[in-house]
């Protein structure tokens, strides 16, 4: 600049010289402010050259750092994303299995609590019956031998076959009466273990689907938080980029006076 401002000196020197040499010499004299526009037109567009190359420069080093920033910020967004995502898939796998492991687990119990006590609940339920036909079929004998004692012995056969078919009637009832027991305790311990077989399945699929949907909407939500957040900061980081190119070219035409 202070190039610059020797040169306008010497140029307004050169035209007052002229000017005291009189008009006899203007029609071959030189235009000193044509001469001089020529001059500053020559230095202003070399300084703009300047300039222009230097803050291109400046902005390609720039542009090229925010460029990389952002990718490693992309990256990094990436990154967390993926280990949280595995984590929580992790953790979601771990604790519905868990809850499985623990249902199957009551099952079990229960189904070897059943099975354990079942025998012995059957053992006593049939000697109940047996000991009741023995002592019916006891007291029906007395009262038959009795009867046959004190009765006349042409009788005798005649009662013998009513004790046969009473002895016959009472068994066959008490075995049918066993049998449909069994099938009827059978029928509804199986009706028990499908029921609660079905309700497990349907608990933990249903929080299995549930936890998944959750987990979908919050990571969709991070990233749409994360990624308004990201471009936020690139248009300040352009906005501030902008304004100081600016700020530094109005410095240079601030600076052209001096």
């Amino acid at each position: 600049m202070k190039f610059m401002k020797s040169k306008v000196a010497a140029g307004v020197l050169a035209v007052s010289m002229v000017a005291t040499m009189g008009t006899a010499y203007a029609a071959v004299n030189p235009n000193a402010g044509t001469q001089l526009q020529n001059w500053y037109t020559a230095t202003a567009n070399a300084a703009k050259a300047l300039v222009t190359g230097n803050f291109n420069s400046y902005y390609n080093a720039e542009t090229a750092k925010l460029n990389t920033s952002v990718n490693n910020t992309i990256n990094t967004a990436r990154e967390n994303i993926r280990d949280t995502g595995r984590a929580e898939v992790t953790r979601l796998n771990n604790n519905v299995n868990g809850q499985l492991n623990t249902y199957l687990g009551q099952i079990d119990s229960t189904n070897s609590s059943i099975q354990g006590s079942m025998q012995a609940e059957y053992n006593s339920f049939v000697s109940g019956i047996n000991a009741k036909t023995n002592s019916d079929l006891a007291v029906i004998g007395t009262a038959s031998e009795k009867s046959i004692a004190n009765a006349v012995k042409n009788h005798e056969g005649v009662y013998t076959t009513r004790l046969n078919e009473a002895a016959t009637k009472t068994q066959s009832e008490a075995v049918a009466a066993l049998q449909a027991k069994i099938a009827a305790v059978k029928a509804e311990l199986n009706g028990l273990v499908e029921q609660g077989k079905a309700n497990a399945t349907n608990e933990i699929n249903a929080n299995l689907d549930s936890k998944i949907s959750e987990l979908k909407a919050t990571l969709e939500a991070l990233t749409a938080q994360l990624t308004a957040a990201a471009q936020g900061r690139i248009v300040a980081k352009s906005d501030q980029l902008q304004a100081e190119a600016i700020d530094a070219l109005n410095a240079v035409v601030n600076g052209i006076n001096n």
